[in-house]
């Protein structure tokens, strides 16, 4: 089918919430885009995948929900 595009959606639920997100797939990773324009990275390259999220940014003792869900879906290791 020419000119189709697909897009990927994220659903992560924390705490009863939901909160979704739209993916883009980059050379390096993916970038998780909620509807109110906050965006993060997820970076694929080096030893083990990196997001730029304040909880990876700062909270390092665990993995970060963003990365979590997106090794859910198989989308990295």
């Amino acid at each position: 089918m020419s000119g189709s595009v697909t897009a990927l959606f994220l659903r992560i639920t924390k705490g009863g919430v939901d909160t979704y997100y739209r993916l883009a797939k980059l050379p390096e990773g993916w970038k998780l885009m909620k509807p109110d324009g906050e965006e993060y990275e997820v970076y694929t390259t080096g030893p083990t995948p990196r997001c730029s999220c304040p909880q990876a940014t700062y909270r390092t003792d665990h993995e970060c929900k963003h990365k979590k869900a997106l090794r859910a879906h198989g989308l990295i290791e």
